[in-house]
């Protein structure tokens, strides 16, 4: 074979698997439909790596000015660190967080963005080309990012007499839904990191959970012998140089159970003694 005949197939080779190979995909799920003025749902923001493992996501989606953005919500998210706080300024919603260890998923859920319509006409939920998402590579290799924000949805008029919304009486109440809840949130653990986009590389912890009944309430953190305090991930350390703090931190779902994890682990915590003594 000459050696002009293997670039030919190398060529080919590229071309045909690159895509593939390095390559995620971001939707929405369900797809946009035809909604009516005043209607309120619920839009899954799905992650489907193909078969790689990334860490890090960066989406920014584009709203019509025929929606109204209500709420943001990362329950169930596989984000595990927020780099910032999943928000939108005027039309522009910014997910930004990063996953450590990394993580393969072809269903992941970034986050829930709860919408109103509010106008009448056609439109469609877009993703700005600045959106990426890195592969767990240790280089921060940013992944090809194939978008959908599913076909051009529909605002129609809203027929006179039609209710917005169920009776409030028709829905469960909060006192019902938490008496329900005596399950604990499901067992985590803390990571302890140090990242230039973080806290400007200072250490730091991060923690995630889920709860299955009511959802997470709340986290509180504890350094050492310090008090508990309402904290969210990522918590920035009070000891940035020996690192000889026991970190305890609680996870609270809205029922009050919580399920509490501990840094570091039995066997550290021992050597930690151990030396002190010698």
């Amino acid at each position: 074979m000459t050696k002009f005949q293997k670039l030919i197939l190398l060529s080919i080779f590229y071309f045909l698997f690159s895509d593939s190979a390095f390559a995620a995909r971001v939707y929405f799920e369900p797809p946009p439909t035809t909604y009516k003025v005043g209607d309120n749902f619920t839009l899954s923001l799905v992650l489907d790596t193909e078969g790689q493992s990334i860490n890090a996501v960066e989406i920014n989606i584009s709203v019509p000015k025929l929606l109204k953005i209500k709420n943001i919500s990362k329950s169930g998210s596989v984000i595990q660190l927020w780099v910032s706080e999943p928000s939108f300024s005027g039309k522009i919603i910014n997910l930004t967080g990063g996953i450590p260890g990394g993580t393969a998923t072809s269903k992941g859920t970034i986050a829930k963005v709860t919408f109103e319509a509010i106008a009448i006409g056609e439109g469609n939920i877009a993703f700005t080309p600045g959106s990426s998402v890195l592969l767990n590579d240790g280089q921060g290799t940013k992944l090809d990012l194939k978008t959908a924000g599913g076909p051009i949805f529909k605002v129609i008029p809203r027929p006179k007499g039609s209710p917005k919304e169920l009776p409030k009486e028709s829905e469960p109440k909060k006192e019902d839904k938490e008496r329900k809840d005596n399950k604990k949130p499901e067992k985590f653990k803390i990571l302890v990191g140090e990242d230039p986009r973080v806290f400007s590389g200072q250490k730091f912890i991060s923690f995630f959970t889920t709860d299955k009944d009511s959802g997470i309430e709340h986290y509180e953190v504890r350094e050492g012998k310090g008090d508990y305090k309402i904290a969210q991930s990522p918590y920035l350390l009070l000891d940035q140089e020996k690192m000889r703090t026991v970190i305890w931190v609680r996870a609270y779902d809205t029922a009050g159970n919580y399920k509490e994890s501990i840094y570091p682990g039995l066997s550290k915590r021992i050597w930690w003694w151990i030396t002190k003594l010698f």
